[in-house]
């Protein structure tokens, strides 16, 4: 197998990585046939971490306010709404972004990173394979 590297502080990019994936299985909870799917893809500069669900979704007139503070679209007292706007902050801080990608079915939410292999920058942490 490969390995792609990227830049960060490796607790913080698992994280990360952890927050969307529970998220992930908390939409799947009332599901009958729940499908979480992790993929990766490259270029030169970046690395993109994509968490994809089939969930219900985020709605569209909620989908710009999911990285805000205390925003959740679960029940009272089930989240704080804190979890995607620590993760959007943590990866804003390692030179990368968290968007809430297109999604066909469900929820995308993708991670990109600078490459650890890639050109010089300065980042909070070195390279995490």
């Amino acid at each position: 197998a490969e390995t792609l590297r990227v830049i960060g502080n490796p607790g913080h990019v698992q994280q990360i990585v952890m927050n969307l994936v529970q998220n992930a299985m908390d939409a799947l909870k009332q599901s009958d046939d729940p499908q979480i799917v992790i993929s990766i893809e490259d270029d030169a500069e970046t690395a993109r971490l994509t968490v994809s669900d089939n969930g219900p979704g985020i709605p569209a007139e909620l989908a710009r306010s999911v990285f805000d503070p205390f925003f959740t679209t679960k029940p009272v007292g089930q989240g704080t709404g804190l979890g995607l706007a620590l993760c959007h902050k943590i990866a804003e801080e390692h030179g990368g972004t968290l968007t809430l990608g297109p999604s066909e079915v469900g929820s995308a939410f993708c991670l990109t990173l600078p490459r650890g292999d890639a050109a010089p920058a300065a980042s909070p942490g070195g390279p995490l394979a």
